[in-house]
Order: C-alpha cells, then structure tokens, then sequence
C-alpha cells in the first residue's frame, strides 16, 4: 500500500495483477498508456512464463524481443517503440523506486527510451527503505551473486523543473510509467 501511495504521488500507474492475469493486465496497460506503436520487451524468462508475448500479440501488437546480438537495432527499435516491458529486480515502497538490472537481456534502452515503461515487480521483491535492499544485496554478493554491470533506480515518469522551476514530463525519459505489481 505504501508503494502504491507514493508512486501515485509521482505519477506512476501501478497495477495489481494474480500471476494469472499478468497478460491481461499488461495487455490493458498498453492499451491504456501506448500510442499504436511498437513493444520492446527484454528477453528474460519471466516475460514468457506470465505469456506477454502472446497476450500482446493477440491484442495486435506489434512486439519485438530486446536482441543482444543485434544491439544497435534493438536500441533503435527501444529508441522509436511506444512502450518498453522489463522485469524489475527489486522495489522500495518508500519512494515508489523500481530496480532495473540492466543486462544484455535487458537492456538499459528498454526502460529508458520508449514513450512508456511497463515495469513487471512481484510484491515479494519489495522492500520498505533502500537500507534493506542494499542490506539484501550486500547478501547476495557475499554468497557470490554475480551483479550487472549497470543498475537503473526509477521513480515514476520522467521529469525536470529546472527551467524557472515549470514542471516538463518526459525530457529524458518516458512520459509513462507503469508498475504490474504481481501477487504470487
């Protein structure tokens, strides 16, 4: 409850779903905050286990999977998609902050260049304040958790009020925002 609070604060959608209505609600998510265009989804197992692929394309989607092997495409594909999908790692209900790691599966494009941002987060990988998440972390390094190479922290839409203090959306970042919390 307290993540959702604060992500209303900010502007984010947040979205409750059962692990067997994930599809749907990312389906009617995209409906609600994307402009006809493309998916990019990154390519991690659990997008396939809740079926967004198929859920997306039998709304009519047009979708692509992130591709490592072709990076510069997939970054061009991210860069001009109306909405990114990505599983994030972990939340922090004090701010309303995702986790994103950012792996060649997933890249960073994902989250950051579309028009919209579906981030996927289970309830069990939230956690209160940022000193727990660091705290499980801390962890998992020492049990020899290989970590990525670049981790993205997102709280809400992006905005700016650096210009005589107007408040501008989506100077550098999607406009959308958007948390499927999954109860599993």
């Amino acid at each position: 409850e307290w993540f959702k609070t604060e992500a209303a604060k900010m502007g984010t959608i947040v979205r409750e779903s059962s692990r067997e209505n994930v599809a749907q609600t990312v389906v009617d998510l995209a409906k609600e905050i994307g402009q006809d265009g493309h998916i990019v989804y990154a390519d991690v197992p659990e997008i396939d286990a809740y079926q967004i692929p198929d859920a997306l394309r039998a709304a009519s989607f047009e979708t692509e999977r992130w591709n490592p092997e072709t990076r510069e495409k997939s970054v061009g594909r991210a860069e001009n998609a109306s909405i990114g999908i990505t599983f994030a790692s972990a939340g922090i209900a004090e701010t309303a902050t995702i986790m994103q790691r950012c792996t060649e599966k997933s890249g960073r494009a994902i989250c950051l260049l579309p028009i919209g941002h579906i981030a996927l987060l289970r309830k069990s990988d939230l956690f209160p304040y940022m000193t727990q998440l660091m705290e499980d972390w801390e962890e998992k390094i020492a049990q020899g958790e290989q970590m990525p190479s670049n981790v993205t922290f997102i709280s809400g839409p992006s905005n700016t009020a650096d210009i005589e203090l107007v408040r501008v959306v989506g100077v550098h970042g999607p406009v959308y925002a958007s948390v499927v919390l999954i109860d599993e």
